[in-house]
């Protein structure tokens, strides 16, 4: 659970070491447990940790301090998480940094040549203000915003995260899973992703397989070309060698080949873009979670991501 968090990027971990009343509140147990955890997250590179004593039973240290716990001078479980951040810092995002995926097309009455056209979708990256230039991917058609609808109706601009529906002022051919940039966006249509996966699925994974990709609203099918790490569990080492399959629980970093192109981000930068889950086609089971570390701008584009 640890290795999770650390992949999925939580800033702050806390240890809660339950069961203190089975220990009779013994100082010398805590110190022996937090003193084996700080030692494994040395190993992993695991920083800004917080150890709690408490028993979730007896509600020591949960909302107050314990008096059985009088050796504790820290704050109880809820206080800390009352206090602790819960927003991650942000780099400053420019207007070429714009990825709105779109999800639905919404159409009054497709047989009028005057009907209602626009694109639903979230924010993901960056802003949108009327009238900007945007540009379709992997089409690469452009246009301009000419209507931008919120929640409470027509609207100015909208930041990241929001959830919109935009007109513009020509119509070209967008469908769900196509994606709006900024016209001058530096990003790319992209093949080719190397990944951290979690597999979940009781079957392993089969590279000779194709599995399905979900990557914000666009569903690829996905070939895995190559399994480049294992986690071993039990002594968190990897012997840096290729492997032919996962198991479930396990951790790894894998090569994708994807049959139609997404636009990605690396998940370090952006965790709606950056992440993607795996599905096997025949049963629709979810079999993976990803994180995407690197991805290669697809051939019939300009090279460089």
């Amino acid at each position: 659970h640890s290795i999770i968090l650390q992949l999925l990027g939580c800033s702050q971990i806390i240890v809660a070491i339950n069961k203190m009343d089975l220990l009779a509140y013994d100082i010398e147990s805590y110190i022996r447990i937090v003193t084996e955890y700080k030692e494994f997250a040395a190993q992993r590179g695991i920083e800004n940790l917080h150890f709690i004593p408490i028993s979730a039973l007896r509600g020591d240290n949960i909302v107050s301090k314990s008096q059985h716990l009088t050796w504790y001078d820290g704050e109880p479980l809820l206080g800390l998480l009352e206090t602790l951040p819960t927003s991650r810092s942000e780099s400053s995002l420019a207007p070429e940094d714009l990825l709105l995926p779109i999800q639905y097309v919404v159409r009054q009455n497709g047989s009028r040549k005057d009907d209602f056209r626009g694109y639903q979708g979230k924010v993901e990256v960056g802003n949108l203000a009327l009238w900007q230039s945007v540009r379709l991917l992997p089409s690469q058609q452009t246009a301009k915003v000419s209507a931008i609808y919120g929640i409470y109706g027509e609207q100015q601009s909208a930041e990241q995260n929001e959830v919109v529906t935009i007109c513009l002022d020509r119509d070209i051919d967008i469908s769900r899973g196509d994606y709006l940039v900024a016209k001058n966006s530096r990003y790319q249509p992209s093949r080719a992703l190397s990944a951290s996966v979690c597999w979940l699925d009781s079957k392993p994974l089969n590279p000779k397989r194709k599995y399905l990709l979900k990557h914000t609203t666009q569903t690829v099918t996905a070939h895995v070309t190559s399994i480049d790490q294992v986690l071993n569990m039990q002594d968190l080492s990897d012997q840096g060698v290729r492997y032919d399959s996962m198991a479930m629980n396990d951790i790894g970093n894998i090569e994708l080949k994807l049959q139609r192109p997404i636009v990605p981000q690396k998940y370090k930068h952006n965790r709606a873009a950056g992440a993607f889950v795996l599905i096997d086609e025949v049963t629709n089971h979810t079999v993976a979670a990803g994180m995407i570390n690197r991805f290669y701008a697809d051939e019939a584009f300009a090279a460089g991501i």
